[in-house]
């Protein structure tokens, strides 16, 4: 029985969607923000893991980021729009290639994961810019 609710458990975390780390709705939040399906103002960044979620998740009491777990009273999740404003460019970039350069001991998978979130912001911030 024990080993049944485990395993529906894993299904329900790797189903396309899921809210959780191991679904597909890390890359699909990026796609929505890259092809424009929803304006900037909706979303919030979680500093620690640069991870994306809607604002109004965010808002919620009982908030914790699916990927670092952090919570809303560490004060680590900022507007994604006044993020890639007061962010340049070349600052993500230069966090970019020290992520990538200097980060020793974490896993491929994840190194990979940030490095796109970071190349994502990239795109982003640079089409915030180009908008004034």
């Amino acid at each position: 029985m024990l080993s049944g609710l485990v395993r529906d458990l894993f299904e329900r975390w790797r189903a396309p969607g899921s809210q959780h780390a191991g679904g597909s709705s890390d890359s699909a939040r990026y796609e929505i923000l890259l092809d424009e399906v929803e304006p900037l103002e909706r979303w919030t960044l979680c500093t620690v893991c640069l991870n994306v979620d809607r604002t109004l998740a965010v808002v919620r009491r009982r908030w914790r980021c699916s990927d670092c777990g952090v919570d809303t009273s560490n004060d680590t999740q900022q507007p994604l729009k006044a993020y890639l404003i007061a962010t340049p460019a070349e600052t993500i970039e230069k966090n970019l290639r020290e992520w990538n350069n200097n980060v020793k001991g974490a896993r491929v998978a994840y190194k990979m994961l940030r490095a796109a979130r970071y190349k994502c912001l990239l795109v982003l911030q640079k089409r915030v810019q180009d908008q004034g």
